[in-house]
This record gives C-alpha cells, sequence and structure tokens, in this order.
C-alpha cells in the first residue's frame, strides 16, 4: 500500500524524496522546491487499533509570502474506523456520503480500500500530548496499552480527506491452484483485512465462491446488517448466527452445504467468544469455504486456533504480509511468501515460497511423497527389528531359554548401522510413486494423507504379521534343517550354533533389504547398487571375523564359518528357499490386493503405465 500511495502522490506532483530518522523530504513538481516534513511521532497500526497515524509538522509558505508552522496529525485505517473518529460535521457532509458511494463501488471492483482523515493541532495541545506519549512510550509496565490510550487521546475529531482504492492484483495461477487443493480434499478458508465487497469478488476471482450463488447459499454477516441509528444489535447477530448454525447442521445430514460463510470483523469478534464458538464452528463446518473480512492479525491467529482445538485437524496457513504472523504462527504449518509486503511472513513461517502457486508443488508433490515415505519408513522400522529379534526368541524356545545368543555380538551392532540401512535411506530420501506431472494432473492423490492410509492400526499391524512370518520362515527352515547333523559339510563337522545364526542373519540381511525394494516405486541402478551395499559390507565383516581374510583367528564362535556356509549346497538352497517364501508371500499379498481392492494410487499408476504403453504401440 505505502509504495501505491506514494507512487500515486508522485502523479499528483508530490514526490518523495528522502527519509531519516527525524523525518522525510517531498519534492513539489509545480515549483521544483522541496519541503522539509519533521514527524513528531508514529502511532503503528495495531490488530485492535485498525489504523495507524503520523503526527508531522512542516512549513507552510502562506500567499502573502509569509511562513507558517503548522502541527498536523494524518489517520489512515479501514473506513469502519476512521467514519467514527470524524466530527459530526464531516460524517453527514456531501462530500463524505459521496466517497463512500465511491468507497463501496470500488471495494465491489475489488479494490484494497483505505480513508483518510486528519486534522490541525494547536500547539499547546501537541506539547502536552507529545509529554504524554513520550512518558508512555518509556513505560516499563503495559507499555502497549498506555501507548494505544494516548494515541486514541489525538485521533478523534477528525476531518475527512479522501479515500483510495488499490489493487490488489492476484499472482499467477491462483485460481488453479485453488481449484487442485479443494479437489485434494482440503478446505480453503480466506482470512482477509479488506471490505465484504472486496473480499468477495477476490473469492470469485481466485475460484473460491461462484459468482451467479444466491444469498441462500451465501450466509453475510457484516456489521451494518445489525445496526440501528448506529447501535450494534449483538442479540440479533447472536440469534442469527444460531440460525444459521442449525440449519448447517441438518444440512450436513442432508449431505448437502452451503457455499460459503462470508463474517466481517465486528461480527467475527462476537463469534468467537466461548459461548458461540461452537456455533459458529457448525456453521463453518457445513460450508465449502469460509471468508472472514474486515479481520484483524490478533483474530486471524484466533480462527485458526479455535478450528485447531474444534475440529482436532491439521491447518496450514500461507500469508505475505505482517498482518499474516499471527495466523502462520498459529497452524500446524506455516508458509510465508516472499513478496512485496516485507519478509515478516516469511521469517516467522516454516516453509517460504515466492509465489502462491507454488503452494501445489509444497503440498501435492513434495508433501505428498514425504508423507508416504515417512510412513512406510516408520513402519519398515518396526518391521526390519522384528525380523532380526524375534529369531533370537524362538531361539530361545528351542534351547531351553538356556540365554544362549544366536548371533556375534558385531555382526548383530551393525544390523542398523550399515547392513539394513542402505535401501531403505534412499526410498526415504528419493522414491516417487508417481511423478510431478502426475501428481499435479491427479490431486485426488493427496487425500492419502488426510485419509492416513499409509500409517494407521491396520497397515501397521499388517507390517507386524509380515515381519513375524518372515522371522519364523529365516530361522525355523535353517534350523529344523541343519538339525541333527543333517547339512555336511567340506571339512566334515556337523552345523553348531554359531554356523546358524550365521545363516539366519545372512537371511535376515536378504530378507529385510528386498522388503525395501518391494515398496520402492522408482527403482534405478541405484536401488541395485543399495542392495549390493548391504551384501557386500555383510561379506566383508563377516569374513574378517571368520578370518578367512587374514588367516588369524579373529573371533573363534565364527572361525571358519564362512567357507563352511559357502562349500554347503544346502545352504545355498536354505537362502534360496527362505526367500523365496519370505518375499513372494508379500508378493501375492500386494497383488491380490492390487486386484480386487486397488487404491487410489495404483489405478493412477495403471493408467500412466497403459498411457506410456499406448505412447511407445504408436510410436511403432
Amino acid at each position: 500500500d505505502e509504495a501505491t500511495l506514494c507512487y500515486g502522490a508522485k502523479h499528483f506532483g508530490f514526490t518523495f524524496c528522502a527519509r531519516d530518522s527525524k523525518g522525510i523530504t517531498v519534492r513539489l513538481d509545480g515549483d521544483d522546491s522541496t519541503m522539509r516534513i519533521d514527524i513528531l511521532a508514529t502511532l503503528r497500526f495495531t490488530s485492535a487499533r485498525k489504523r495507524s497515524s503520523v503526527v508531522a509538522r512542516y512549513q507552510e509558505t502562506n500567499k502573502d509570502g509569509s511562513e507558517e508552522t503548522r502541527t498536523v496529525i494524518f489517520t489512515k485505517g479501514a473506513d469502519s474506523v476512521i467514519m467514527a473518529r470524524l466530527t459530526p460535521q464531516c460524517i453527514g457532509s456531501p462530500d463524505a456520503i459521496q466517497s463512500m458511494r465511491a468507497l463501496t463501488a470500488f471495494a465491489e471492483d475489488g479494490l484494497r480500500t483505505l480513508c483518510f482523515a486528519g486534522r490541525s493541532l494547536p500547539q499547546e495541545e501537541v506539547d502536552q500530548w507529545l509529554e504524554k506519549y513520550a512518558e508512555a512510550s518509556t513505560a516499563t509496565e503495559n507499555r502497549q496499552d498506555r501507548v494505544d490510550q494516548v494515541a486514541d487521546e489525538i485521533e478523534r475529531n477528525l476531518e475527512f480527506h479522501g479515500i483510495t482504492g488499490i489493487e490488489d492484483r492476484l499472482q499467477d495461477d491462483v485460481g488453479t491452484t485453488i481449484a487442485k487443493l479443494s479437489a485434494a480434499g482440503i478446505r480453503v478458508w480466506m482470512l482477509t483485512g479488506d471490505k465484504t465487497e472486496t473480499a468477495i469478488n477476490i473469492g470469485i476471482a481466485a475460484g473460491l465462491l461462484d459468482a451467479q450463488e444466491g444469498e441462500q447459499g451465501r450466509p453475510v454477516f457484516t456489521s451494518s446488517d445489525f445496526e440501528v441509528d448506529g447501535a450494534f444489535l449483538m442479540q440479533d447477530m447472536v440469534r442469527r448466527l444460531r440460525n444459521v448454525a442449525e440449519q448447517a447442521r441438518a444440512a450436513k445430514e442432508e449431505a448437502c452445504m452451503f457455499e460459503c460463510l462470508v463474517i466481517d470483523g465486528k461480527c467475527l469478534e462476537i463469534a468467537l467468544e466461548p459461548e458461540h464458538a461452537l456455533d459458529f464452528v457448525a456453521a463453518c463446518r457445513a460450508c465449502r469455504t469460509v471468508i472472514c473480512c474486515r479481520v484483524s492479525p490478533k483474530q486471524k491467529g484466533a480462527v485458526v486456533r479455535l478450528i485447531k482445538q474444534a475440529e482436532k485437524t491439521i491447518t496450514l496457513a500461507i500469508g505475505d504480509g505482517a498482518n499474516d504472523c499471527n495466523m502462520i504462527m498459529s497452524a500446524d504449518v506455516g508458509v510465508g511468501i516472499r513478496g512485496v509486503e516485507g519478509l515478516q511472513a516469511f521469517n516467522v513461517c516454516d516453509y517460504g515460497i515466492s509465489q502462491f502457486r507454488f503452494l501445489q508443488y509444497l503440498l501435492l508433490v513434495h508433501g505428498r511423497w514425504c508423507y508416504r515415505r515417512i510412513a512406510i519408513l516408520i513402519c519398515y522400522t518396526f518391521y526390519k527389528n522384528i525380523v532380526v529379534v524375534l529369531p533370537q526368541y524362538f531361539f530361545g524356545v528351542v534351547s531351553g531359554f538356556s540365554g544362549q545368543k544366536l548371533y556375534n555380538d558385531i555382526l548383530y551392532q551393525t544390523y542398523n548401522v550399515v547392513i539394513s540401512m542402505a535401501p531403505i535411506m534412499l526410498f526415504g530420501i528419493l522414491d516417487q510413486d508417481v511423478s510431478k506431472k502426475v501428481s499435479l494432473r491427479h490431486p485426488e492423490l493427496y487425500t492419502a494423507g488426510t485419509g492416513r492410509v499409509y500409517l494407521n492400526i491396520p497397515v501397521a499391524f499388517t507390517w507386524m504379521l509380515s515381519g513375524l512370518w518372515h522371522a519364523v520362515v529365516v530361522f525355523f527352515i535353517p534350523y529344523y534343517t541343519m538339525a541333527d547333523g543333517n547339512t555336511a559339510h567340506p571339512d566334515g563337522k556337523s552345523s553348531d550354533i554359531w554356523l546358524l545364526g550365521s545363516v539366519v542373519y545372512l537371511l535376515v540381511t536378504i530378507v529385510v533389504n528386498l522388503r525395501a525394494v518391494l515398496e520402492t516405486c522408482y527403482l534405478s541402478w541405484m536401488t541395485a547398487a543399495s542392495i549390493a551395499f548391504s551384501l557386500f559390507f555383510w561379506t566383508l565383516i563377516h569374513g574378517f571375523l571368520s578370518g578367512s581374510f587374514t588367516g588369524s583367528v579373529v573371533s573363534p564362535e565364527l572361525h571358519g564359518s564362512a567357507e563352511r556356509m559357502f562349500g554347503s549346497p544346502m545352504i545355498w538352497i536354505i537362502i534360496l528357499v527362505c526367500t523365496s517364501l519370505s518375499i513372494c508371500a508379500d508378493m501375492q499379498g500386494k497383488g491380490i490386493q492390487c486386484c480386487l481392492f486397488p487404491t487410489t494410487l495404483q489405478r493412477v499408476q495403471e493408467q500412466v503405465w497403459l498411457e506410456k504403453r499406448s505412447r511407445k504401440v504408436a510410436s511403432h
């Protein structure tokens, strides 16, 4: 706004030249002279005041050539705030009435409107007020409240100066982005400081509202609708809110919804009170979207916190200005846009973007990818530890709970650190179920996150069952095959518990890494390299402990076990059988589920595969 207003002032002959700590310099294009304006006090915008003011002093040249020093207060803010601080003569003047009509026209055209007012200040009043202001500004307790109180004393009996309408042009692809977010099952609300008419027009331009929707499907709460002779009738507003809430509850039961609920700041302040908050939430719940206009930064944060608490849902707030910081910090996920309104929102956010349209990439692409990867990673972490731990319990059962260990300590300590690390780490960083273009073309894929498809109790239970089955296979098949001297070795010795433990540990290594590959959609040479890395490290450390590389005794219990393992054809058969039984069970389960109960992702993947196949056939 400030940049636009300075540009407009330059168009009319007042050019902003310089600024320092005490004031500003303005060039007058009429006589090419400059004017020095001293800023005595700056009363900044707050969520409670909804206005800002400056107390300025400058020298004015009269028609007779004499100079006169004037002290003036200039105030700008919302029309609801400025009009209440005008003198009675200004409120009913023809200029003010005409300006209000123009303000309404500006708002209906989607412009951001501001009202300007001010008055000349007698020197005696200025001196007394500056003393109070200095005392309030240096107070150690309740400083902001005291400053607001002092500011309220001087921002009275103002003269109406005029209005402005500033075009706040939407960024590219805002409507497309909102449409995709809605298709992904995300409820989009708009919290703005603009007038009601402006907010509705912006909502239509952004695709939130239908331009042809009637008032029956769009409840509107504006303070002017509940004012009689300048008095706000709160009971009427509360009564209508309750009626809309009851209609909303009935509409939800009948599976129909309102298009939108529109409410301004004064009505919202009442709706957010504890005794009315549930009615407000009920009304919003049955609406496709909600538009809160003429709201303060404090109210923006209050709305977000109310929805978080009442709906127990995940909220995301996105904004580009300082007045959005409260909202961004109150949400579960805060997104700041680095734009022309400064870096305040960008500095307090969790994620920063440069344009609103990048939100679809953040949520529908990277957000969805990350949710799937993290959810599977969590389940896989429990799964792979079940597979490696349960064989030790099974060994305790068959050994009479003697306390004998099954694995070598050094091998066991490398399990989570190296042996089972590479494939799942690669999955957690790089895996993509579908490409970026496909993710944007099918925003409904995002519903897997809101529906908790990848991380819920049935899914976790399935992973646990898979881990139990794999643990049973990798232990009992080698145990009963190698027991009682059934497996022959080149040195003529029978199998011992350390050889059994080495075979089981090798099977665990193979199975858990292949299970990670089974969940991977983006297969590449790195996937094969990660499997090779895990097996190579197992071979490296087991060969060292068995003395195959050094020829010396490194670990007495494993000495010579590598040659005995890989010199026995039966152990190779055990590895093949156990791996097939373990992985094929998961593969068959996934195949049956995909054929009989396909998910949205699987249907999209099939569609993408068919499109690629048809293009390949057409090219030949």
